[in-house]
């Protein structure tokens, strides 16, 4: 059987690789599954008895991304295929006599009783070091293969973005030389998002607009880096978010003040001390430089050791402002998901406690809130894009008098050697930090999500 592939220059170095272990690292969209399809197929043309294998971080994503392409793959082939992945967990190639075996990392346990002669690995970022390890002691052929093809070797090609920390096992396994051979034991390729020539101008734009700079670097850029250490707001820049009405004026803004024809929004966090709340509103911006939705943060509420009631009294009774344009024009609560659980101080959750106490004043407000918090580094990352894209487009704009909120901003790092923010800092008058970020960062995370499924379809202005 004879097929013309066309490949870009990274993936035809990836798929005529002999090393025993090789990764094609890669931007979004830049064509890494395509060319791992092709290299399975040709693997099954040439050795059709062999046990040739595709494992992908979990069931469902298989099946929504690595398959379809592996499908679109076998057509482009012209070879006819016997689909009984989700019953079996194989492909049947009809034509050549030939069985993909299909499987999830989120099993390992069947890995105990197979023999593998050829596997890509999708989405390896996602893959622990220990099953990928449990992968590597199962390659080593049937007997059938060694009977058939004596010379055939024993290879594993994984298809991955690059992760988000430095220490991540497949960073090191692709940078560092093994001490027996002098060389990392995975043969590393790496190829960023613009290098495919056919992804449209606008397709790129748009991705450019969905991610900080150095999340752009990693996921669009294809390259190592480490977004998981120093300061958790990266973007961050108080000559840039920071400013007085009269400063926004004079760049071309709105007026930093509450839009009258707009919702109020509200965004919690319900720690006790301090409790913690922004309040801003979603502007629409035609200036360049900046995103053409702005988050204007407006003002704070930090209020030590207090319950939610203390927060609904302080809205109300001090900031006459916002209410007014909330009777008028609405008023939209986003927050911290876990404040539907229940209080131990009342035993109702903060949510019912914060709804009915605005009612007790005749205030309702559309509630924006996820049924589960978004993961940590999905709301950083979401924020921080919100703070500055790679286009270089500011999204978020503080009033001055936010104070309590900057200093959160800027001074919030990961706890050494976790993804975690390290709580232990205090603020000048002894109050913890991240509760005011954590307030502004659940509203960004809601309506502007960073994940594979939401970058390209992210709501049109």
């Amino acid at each position: 059987m004879r097929i013309t592939l066309s490949h870009l220059p990274e993936q035809a170095r990836f798929f005529q690789s002999t090393a025993r272990e090789a990764a094609l690292v890669g931007g979004l969209g830049y064509g890494k599954t395509h060319v791992a399809s092709d290299w399975i197929l040709a693997g099954a043309i040439r050795y059709p008895k062999a046990r040739h294998f595709i494992f992908s971080n979990t069931f469902p994503q298989l099946m929504a991304g690595t398959m379809r392409t592996f499908f679109e793959a076998c057509e482009r082939w012209g070879l006819n295929y016997i689909d009984r992945v989700r019953m079996e967990h194989y492909v049947l190639l009809s034509d050549i006599g030939a069985k993909i075996e299909v499987r999830s990392a989120d099993k390992p346990i069947n890995y105990k009783s197979i023999e593998i002669c050829r596997a890509w690995i999708d989405e390896a970022q996602a893959w622990p070091e220990m099953t990928y390890d449990l992968l590597l002691g199962r390659m080593r052929g049937t007997d059938t293969q060694r009977r058939l093809y004596p010379d055939m070797p024993l290879q594993v090609r994984l298809t991955a973005n690059p992760p988000h920390s430095l220490d991540h096992w497949l960073v090191r396994r692709c940078t560092v030389p093994s001490p027996t051979t002098g060389v990392p034991p995975i043969e590393l390729y790496t190829a960023a998002t613009w290098d495919n020539p056919y992804l449209p101008q606008s397709y790129i734009d748009q991705l450019l607009e969905a991610y900080d700079p150095e999340l752009a670097e990693i996921e669009l850029g294809g390259k190592f880096g480490d977004l998981r250490s120093g300061r958790i707001w990266r973007r961050f820049d108080r000559r840039k978010h920071v400013m007085s009405n009269e400063q926004a004026i004079a760049r071309g803004l709105p007026p930093l003040e509450y839009d009258p024809d707009l919702p109020i929004c509200w965004s919690h966090d319900f720690n006790i001390d301090p409790l913690s709340s922004v309040l801003f509103q979603w502007r629409r911006v035609n200036v360049a430089g900046y995103q053409r939705e702005v988050m204007y943060v407006l003002d704070e509420l930090r209020i030590r050791d207090a319950m939610i009631d203390h927060a609904v009294r302080e809205f109300v009774e001090n900031r006459k402002d916002a209410v007014s344009v909330a009777r008028r024009s609405g008023l939209i609560l986003y927050g911290d998901p876990a404040g539907n659980q229940g209080n131990r101080q009342t035993g109702q959750s903060d949510w019912y406690a914060l709804k009915h106490g605005l009612a007790r004043y005749g205030l309702w407000g559309e509630v924006r809130v996820p049924a589960a918090p978004p993961l940590l580094r999905d709301r950083y990352n979401a924020a921080n894009r919100m703070l500055e894209n790679a286009k270089g487009e500011i999204g978020v704009i503080f009033h001055e008098r936010c104070r309590w909120t900057v200093r959160d901003i800027e001074i919030m790092r990961y706890k050494p050697g976790t993804s975690l923010p390290d709580e232990k800092q205090k603020l000048e008058d002894g109050g913890t930090v991240t509760h005011l970020a954590d307030a502004w960062s659940y509203a960004i995370a809601y309506e502007y999500p960073i994940r594979e499924e939401a970058v390209v379809s992210r709501r049109q202005l």
